[in-house]
């Protein structure tokens, strides 16, 4: 079996070496030891190890628990925390980071070996689990693609087909055109197919502007006229103090849009007529959050519904290719609304996620950066 290969960072020399020794009497090769998070990162690009014992107060502008987010968000190398810091605001901020180990100083072999062991362990079954959730969700977007493409071809060439026989009768235009005009039309949907394709995978630059997010969302509502049929009131709370937003007008209208489509779609069932709370609130984030976005003032966006929810597992794939708790999701653009709202709004450099429980209603929460003042 090979080695395991380990990155040691500490800033106090003789530890650091110490630790090297000791590593290297368990069995594991030492790639190399950083004094400081900016070569830790710098060595972790350059090595590439299975895992980085990391130490939280460093030499340098950047501590272990910044190194060891920009490892993990760069790398996905899983850290190990050796340190002598146990306090609670130490621990809150590397908890954020998602460490496989937390060691206090001083420690023996014995513990270390074990801690180590249990990482590399947990690290190469999530990795494993990771990769078959990705072929998963590769075979999902594959089947769903062959079927929409299929079943455009075969209207297509059916339609060809007719008007080919059709044509050969002298006279017969009028039987012959309208076959024609259909072939076109689904011609044009598969060509819209691919657009979508472009717009979730690569997506054409964005036109940031400044926006007024109550006119933004208000727009998305007019686009859902379900909401009226069904008797279902849309509830808008703004908040008076909102950040100043910039961004891209007509694909956040899309964004909103869809998700309210979603929530109109989870509430058709039921009896009674139901209620959307759309709320709007200025948050700050953190340094470390645990949606790794970038520091800073944002606007968040809830949408709130009484539908019939949504099943812990199934919460996990809402974002994957094609995938849809839906029965039939073999119609044009099923199971790709959730992922074209997931891409706009990640190059917003945003971020969304969906909490729900089965029977008790969705909410879907999305987060805009600010502009500033």
């Amino acid at each position: 079996m090979e080695k395991a290969k380990i990155l040691v960072v500490e800033d106090e020399g003789v530890l650091a070496r110490g630790i090297e020794r000791k590593m290297t009497a368990l069995g594991y090769i030492v790639t190399g030891i950083a004094f400081s998070g900016e070569e830790a990162i710098r060595k972790a690009a350059e090595n590439r190890p299975n895992l980085v014992l990391m130490d939280i107060k460093l030499d340098g502008k950047m501590d272990g628990v910044e190194a060891a987010r920009q490892i993990r968000e760069k790398f996905k190398i899983p850290v190990v925390y050796l340190t002598a810091f146990s306090d609670k605001e130490t621990i809150r901020r590397a908890k954020i980071t998602e460490p496989y180990g937390y060691i206090l100083k001083p420690v023996n072999e014995r513990e270390l070996h074990c801690n180590i062991e249990i990482a590399l362990f947990k690290h190469n079954i999530e990795a494993a689990l990771l990769r078959k959730e990705e072929m998963e969700a590769i075979g999902i977007f594959s089947i769903g693609i062959t079927h929409d493409f299929m079943n455009l071809i075969q209207m297509i060439d059916g339609f060809i087909e007719g008007a080919t026989v059709n044509c050969h009768v002298v006279d017969n235009e009028r039987k012959c055109m309208p076959l024609l005009e259909r072939a076109g039309k689904n011609l044009r949907k598969a060509a819209e197919l691919v657009k979508l394709y472009q717009e979730i995978f690569k997506g054409d630059p964005l036109f940031k502007r400044p926006i007024t997010l109550s006119d933004l969302i208000k727009k998305a509502i007019d686009q859902v006229p379900a909401l009226k049929e069904l008797k279902i009131s849309c509830r808008l709370e703004a908040g008076e103090t909102l950040f100043p937003l910039s961004g891209d007008a007509d694909r956040l209208e899309e964004v909103f849009a869809h998700l309210l489509r979603n929530a109109v779609e989870a509430m058709a069932g039921k009896e009674e007529d139901g209620q959307i709370t759309i709320s709007v609130n200025d948050v700050p984030v953190e340094p470390e959050n645990e949606w790794l976005l970038k520091e800073g003032p944002y606007v968040k966006i809830s949408i709130q519904d009484q539908g019939i929810g949504i099943s812990a597992e199934n919460i996990k794939k809402l974002f994957i290719p094609y995938f849809s708790t839906k029965d039939d999701f073999t119609r044009k653009g099923m199971g790709l609304g959730l992922t074209l709202c997931y891409s706009i709004i990640k190059r917003h450099e945003g971020h969304i996620e969906i909490k729900s429980e089965k029977g008790k209603g969705t909410t879907v929460d999305v987060f805009l950066p600010a502009t500033g003042d």
